[in-house]
């Protein structure tokens, strides 16, 4: 193939002609990858080695952690749900009772040129205090640092709704709402921004949630509590052990099924791509 010095594309190549083969190499290299990794993590059980770290440990139940006197003990491994007394709710849904909750609800600006404006109207985050792993009859206490309880994205049920004065495309946003209250937006902040959207960051940990615990466990004044580990082998996994050893044997098989059609693309792909390879080699070559 003879290349041009000017452009650095094949002689007598458009650029149209030459990025179209250069994506089609791409696609092909890019999900031939994606189907290797997927078929080897399937072919070596990858999504399914949480399930079989949790099997190598001994399980106590809550009721023997709420019971235990004697030494810590350096790692249990216990699951159960997590309650709390005083339970806060999620502001913008009042009947959701959590362990953990976050909301950040944002607006910013789109289709400028320059930096789009951004602004943050609603944020807010909080924690029960104290928290407890029951079996529904006895809890033990967590005694751990709660930030390493995990905290899943929720998407929220209804969208933020932003009112607009005018019409068409001369209405300039006024008001934010969402989950029963109203944002007023600075006009002279946001009075020529005539293309906004919202964002909305929502995280929660039920009440309730039923989670898998791999703790230490030591006996105080007050009852038993759980504590963090040595060596860094806290754990808290969303789910009983048999759902996280079931969604890991999906994953397995849902690996291995995408790999096949990921496979096969890649080789469309990358025959198509030979054919537009020799077709240019063809035109760069001619005088």
């Amino acid at each position: 193939m003879r290349y041009s010095f000017w452009t650095g594309r094949p002689r007598n190549v458009s650029r149209r002609e030459y990025n179209a083969y250069a994506a089609m190499a791409f696609g092909a290299v890019a999900t031939g990858g994606l189907a290797f990794l997927l078929a080897l993590s399937a072919a070596i059980g990858m999504p399914t080695w949480t399930a079989q770290s949790l099997a190598r440990l001994e399980s106590m139940s809550v009721q023997a952690a709420a019971n235990y006197r004697g030494d810590r003990r350096d790692l249990v491994k216990l699951q159960g749900y997590l309650i709390t007394d005083h339970p806060p709710r999620m502001p913008d849904q009042a009947s959701l009772r959590v362990i953990r909750g976050k909301l950040n609800v944002q607006i910013k600006e789109t289709q400028t040129s320059q930096a789009p404006l951004r602004e943050t109207l609603w944020q807010w985050e909080q924690s029960a205090q104290p928290i407890d792993l029951s079996d529904g009859k006895h809890q033990v206490r967590l005694g751990f640092d709660f930030a390493a309880l995990p905290l899943p994205e929720a998407p929220p049920e209804t969208l933020p709704q932003i009112h607009r004065d005018g019409v068409g495309r001369f209405a300039k946003p006024i008001e934010v709402e969402y989950g029963g209250r109203h944002f007023p937006l600075d006009p002279n902040k946001w009075g020529k921004a005539s293309s906004v959207s919202t964002e909305v960051e929502r995280q929660v940990l039920p009440y309730g949630q039923a989670v898998v615990i791999v703790a230490g466990l030591e006996s105080t004044p007050k009852g038993s509590q759980l504590v963090d580990p040595l060596g860094d082998r806290l754990q808290v996994l969303v789910g009983t052990e048999a759902e996280i050893r079931q969604n890991g044997e999906r994953t397995r098989i849902l690996f291995g099924g995408l790999s096949v059609p990921m496979a096969l693309a890649s080789a469309v792909l990358g025959r198509s791509a030979r054919r537009r390879y020799q077709r240019l080699v063809e035109i760069s070559n001619q005088t």
